[in-house]
C-alpha cells in the first residue's frame, strides 16, 4: 500500500515538474495516492477473506454475498444433502441466485451428491420457469470447477 501511495504521488510530482507546477500537482496528487492505496488495501482484504473461507462448508454461499445490484440470492442453501449429519464437511449444497441473465445454481461439496442435487434443482426451476435460462456453476478446486474467489464473477 505504501509503495502504491509513493508511486502515484511521484507520478504527480513528475507531472508537476513537466508542466512547471510542482507544488500544485503534488498537492492534487495526495488524494489520488490515498485513493490508490485504499483500493490496493481493499483488494488485499478481499483476497485474504476468500482464502479464509476456501474449503469450508458454505463458502459458495458466502461468495455469492459479493454479487452486485440486480441479483437476488437466498441466504440459506436451496438444497442440502449430508451423508453423515454429525459431519457437516461432507454436505453437498446448492445455492441459488436470480438476476437478468437467468437463474444461477451454485453447487459445492462431494461431486456425486452435488451433481445429483443441482440436477434435481435445475429440473425444479425449469418446471416453474420454463423460458428462463438456468446456469450451473460448480465451486471447488478441481478440474471444471470455479475457485471460491471467482464464484460471484461466474454468476
Amino acid at each position: 500500500m505504501l509503495g502504491t501511495f509513493v508511486v502515484v504521488l511521484a507520478v504527480f510530482a513528475v507531472l508537476g515538474q513537466v508542466f512547471d507546477h510542482p507544488i500544485y500537482l503534488t498537492v492534487i496528487g495526495v488524494p489520488f495516492a490515498l485513493l490508490a492505496a485504499v483500493i490496493v488495501m481493499g483488494r488485499l482484504a478481499e483476497r485474504a477473506a476468500y482464502r479464509g473461507i476456501e474449503g469450508q462448508t458454505g463458502a459458495a454461499g458466502a461468495a455469492l454475498g459479493a454479487l452486485r445490484r440486480g441479483w437476488f440470492r437466498d441466504e440459506q442453501p436451496v438444497a442440502v444433502e449430508a451423508s453423515r449429519p454429525q459431519d457437516p464437511t461432507s454436505a453437498a449444497m446448492v445455492f441459488r441466485a436470480v438476476g437478468r441473465p437467468g437463474v444461477v445454481l451454485v453447487s459445492e461439496g462431494p461431486i456425486g451428491r452435488a451433481t445429483k442435487l443441482v440436477e434435481s434443482e435445475r429440473k425444479r426451476v425449469q418446471r416453474v420457469l420454463p423460458n428462463v435460462a438456468v446456469h450451473v456453476v460448480r465451486v471447488g478446486t478441481g478440474e471444471d470447477e470455479v475457485p471460491v474467489r471467482k464464484a460471484h464473477r461466474q454468476a
